[in-house]
C-alpha cells in the first residue's frame, strides 16, 4: 500500500510471502515499511525496515530485522523509463555469507501501455560484507586465511509486467532468476569453497527461480496534496 503524506513525502507498507513448490510450504514472510523523500524530479531518497520470518522444513522460524536506505534516480525517453537505485542493507541477525549487502540496481520499463500492461526487465547486483567466517584454501588445500566473504556474490534478473486495474490497483506479474557466483577480484573471500578435509562444499551456491505475483492499492487521503495529478510508481518498492 502507497499513502502520499506531503508533496515530497511517501509511505509505503509492504507484505510478502514466499512459497516453496517443491513440497509446498509456506517459505517465507517479509513486513517492510519504506519511506520516500524526493529531491528533486526523478531524484529521490528512501529508508526502510523490515521484519523477516524465515520457515526451515521443521517449521521452526528465524526472525530477521533489517534497515536499509538509498537513492534512486529515474530519467525518461520517448520509449522508456530507465531507473537506477544504490541500496544499503544492514541485518542485525548476521547471515552465513554477509552482514551488511550493498545493492545497486538497474531496471528499464516501456513508457508505452500494451492492452493495460507494462513490461519491465531489471537487473540487481549483491555485494556481500561481513557474515561468518570462511576457511579459505588455494590450490594444494593449503589454508590462506579464515575470514568473512566480501565482494559481488549474487545477481538477480527479472522480467514481469505491472496491469493497471484501476487508477488506485496495480497488479505485477514477475519472473525472477537468482544466481550466486566468486569473481576474481575477491579470490580469497570466497563462497562455495570446497573443504580438502572433508571434501564437503562450504556456503554452496543459492540459485533458484522466484514466480511472483504482486498487489499495490494506493490510498488518497483527503488533504491537498491527494488531488493533485501524482506520478506514483506502483513498483515504487523493487
Amino acid at each position: 500500500m502507497s499513502i502520499k503524506l506531503s508533496k515530497d513525502w511517501r509511505l509505503t507498507v509492504s507484505e510478502t510471502y514466499g512459497i516453496r513448490f517443491q513440497h509446498t510450504r509456506l517459505s517465507f514472510r517479509d513486513s517492510g515499511v519504506t519511506v520516500f523523500h524526493r529531491l528533486s524530479k526523478g531524484l529521490d531518497l528512501f529508508c526502510s525496515y523490515s521484519h523477516s520470518i524465515s520457515l526451515s522444513k521443521s517449521k521452526k522460524a528465524k526472525h530477521y530485522h533489517t534497515v536499509s536506505g538509498g537513492i534512486s534516480r529515474s530519467l525518461k525517453t520517448d520509449l522508456l523509463r530507465v531507473d537506477y537505485r544504490v541500496k544499503t542493507e544492514y541485518h542485525f541477525r548476521s547471515q552465513d555469507k554477509f552482514r551488511i549487502r550493498i545493492l545497486p540496481q538497474f531496471r528499464l520499463r516501456t513508457r508505452q501501455k500494451f492492452a493495460g500492461f507494462t513490461p519491465f526487465a531489471s537487473l540487481r547486483l549483491y555485494y556481500y560484507l561481513g557474515g561468518e567466517a570462511i576457511k579459505q584454501y588455494n590450490h594444494a588445500g593449503v589454508i590462506m586465511q579464515e575470514v568473512a566473504p566480501y565482494g559481488f556474490h549474487r545477481a538477480r534478473l527479472s522480467i514481469g509486467s505491472t496491469y493497471k486495474v484501476s487508477s488506485r490497483l496495480f497488479l505485477k506479474l514477475q519472473l525472477t532468476s537468482q544466481k550466486e557466483f566468486n569473481t576474481i577480484f575477491a579470490y580469497k573471500h570466497r563462497i562455495n569453497v570446497l573443504n580438502p578435509e572433508t571434501g564437503k562444499v562450504e556456503r554452496p551456491f543459492n540459485n533458484y527461480k522466484i514466480f511472483g505475483l504482486g498487489i499495490t492499492y494506493i490510498i488518497k487521503p483527503n488533504n491537498k496534496f491527494s488531488h493533485k495529478k501524482s506520478s506514483f510508481d506502483p513498483d515504487q518498492v523493487w
